[in-house]
């Protein structure tokens, strides 16, 4: 159970972290910035906070794959739910970029984790 806390957190904190690169994809594609009397002035925290969740969904789906051992992908259905109703109160096309960077980050890990089983299974013994 402290390994599941553990990776929540740490899926918090690289959320924090791409949040603005996945904010400016999703503006390049969907949203026009347009200053319509926000107290927000500055580009980067447009493209943040328009990431954030879809970041969150990312991190979580990813670093629980990689690294969740029991229940890995029952643990990010649970807590991605609050982001996904969120992120569908906001913007229904928030709700299909997280969900569609959920599964690539679902195949991203589960990906990494054939590749890492592949070396070790070709991998000699020295003696």
């Amino acid at each position: 159970m402290r390994t599941k806390i553990y990776i929540l957190l740490l899926s918090i904190v690289l959320s924090l972290f791409i949040a603005s690169f996945v904010g400016k994809i999703y503006s390049s594609g969907f949203v026009e910035i347009s200053g319509f009397g926000s107290f927000i002035a500055d580009e980067f925290w447009y493209n943040f906070f328009d990431g954030i969740l879809a970041a969150f969904v990312f991190s979580l789906f990813l670093l629980f794959t990689l690294f969740g051992g029991k229940n890995k992908y029952k643990w990010p259905g649970f807590l991605a739910i609050p982001a996904l109703i969120l992120a569908a109160y906001l913007d229904l096309r928030q709700l299909y970029v997280s969900l569609v960077l959920g599964v690539c980050a679902w195949v991203l890990g589960w990906g990494i984790l054939k590749v890492k089983q592949s070396l070790q299974k070709n991998k000699t013994p020295t003696a």
